[in-house]
């Protein structure tokens, strides 16, 4: 793959020249597909196939939105921040087809078209910006390669989402009197963006809550001493959750509707990761949950991070994801 990254950049240079490049334009949840629409569907397949992340509101929503654009309007959205360039076949009728053996050398279009029909490279029309070229022979190629390149490719999304999003939201001002604070006061510390308030700080009950509006966003942190979580069985898990919302939030509560637990490690620790749907008791509001569950050895204590998003007819997926890069800056700082 990286001998393909190589020559894709070097093809792009002899046709294009060498210029400065400018920051990827766009949004980090639109990925913008360019090829005919006689190959319209086919892209369609493989972009869900591999980025399958949907965050249930309770609605599904993709991590994506697929924008399609004729390969006519190449020139114009080439510097966006994801693209995807596709064409199955070689009919030279078909326009993506066309557009492909422009961007690609014959060895690499022919070899393509043979053997692995995706390539990859990163900042090739501007920076941070992740490309995508696929000229498969057919459809049943294509696809066969999913299962090789699917978690390496989402792999490469999620990190690229993280750098993007993490200039924006961690490079300027911070609530940094807030993060020192809570290093003092409690031995544990995450980034805080500016623009969040502290709705509750309690160190009786050990929750410390964040919220945000435009639109409504809430992040909580719970510790109790001890490890209060088997990390192998999650019957003690679903218990603790279920019973989080109305012990802390007294007006809501979690829906079984797609409730999914799986084992992950959160900053290298091992955790349990929950997602599904919250509901408000007393009016008719709802919307997405994620938590992460850890206990940390160096403080003998259990964490339990918690974030709700209320943000009723709108893409929710985005700011879901925000939150998630908030919680994993969480770092234990030293036992208090």
């Amino acid at each position: 793959m990286n001998l393909n990254i190589l020559v894709i950049v070097t093809s792009y240079f002899l046709i294009s020249g060498c210029s400065q490049k400018i920051e990827a334009l766009g949004a980090d949840n639109e990925m913008i597909v360019i090829c005919s629409d006689t190959d319209k569907e086919i892209m369609i397949e493989f972009v869900h196939s591999v980025f399958d992340d949907t965050l249930f509101t309770p609605q599904p929503e993709p991590y994506f939105n697929i924008k399609f654009v004729k390969p006519e309007d190449f020139l114009d959205l080439k510097t966006q921040a994801y693209v995807l360039v596709g064409a199955i076949g070689d009919d030279l009728h078909n326009d993506g087809v066309k557009l492909v053996k422009k961007l690609l050398p014959e060895s690499q279009y022919n070899d393509t078209q043979k053997n692995d029909p995706v390539l990859f490279t990163r900042d090739l029309y501007a920076k941070n910006q992740l490309f995508l070229i696929i000229n498969a022979q057919n459809k049943k190629q294509l696809l066969s390669f999913i299962p090789t390149k699917k978690e390496w490719l989402k792999k490469q999304y999620s990190d690229q989402f993280a750098i993007r999003q993490s200039k924006y939201m961690f490079n300027d001002a911070r609530r940094e009197n807030v993060e020192k604070e809570l290093a003092q006061k409690y031995g544990w510390t995450m980034k805080i963006p500016w623009g969040w308030e502290v709705i509750k700080d309690s160190s009786e009950v050990g929750l410390f809550w964040l919220g945000k509006e435009m639109p409504y966003q809430w992040i909580s942190v719970h510790w109790e001493d001890g490890k209060t979580i088997d990390v192998v069985d999650g019957l003690d898990i679903g218990n603790t959750i279920w019973a989080y919302p109305e012990t802390f939030y007294n007006h809501i509560r979690f829906h079984d509707y797609k409730f999914k637990m799986r084992k992950v490690y959160f900053n290298r620790v091992k955790a349990w990761k929950i997602t599904g749907v919250w509901e408000s008791i007393k009016e008719p509001q709802g919307g997405p949950f994620l938590s992460y569950i850890f206990y940390d050895k160096s403080t003998d204590k259990t964490y339990h991070l918690n974030m709700l998003i209320y943000h009723p007819g709108k893409d929710k997926s985005i700011f879901m994801r925000q939150m998630d890069l908030i919680a994993k800056t969480f770092r234990v700082t030293k036992p208090v």
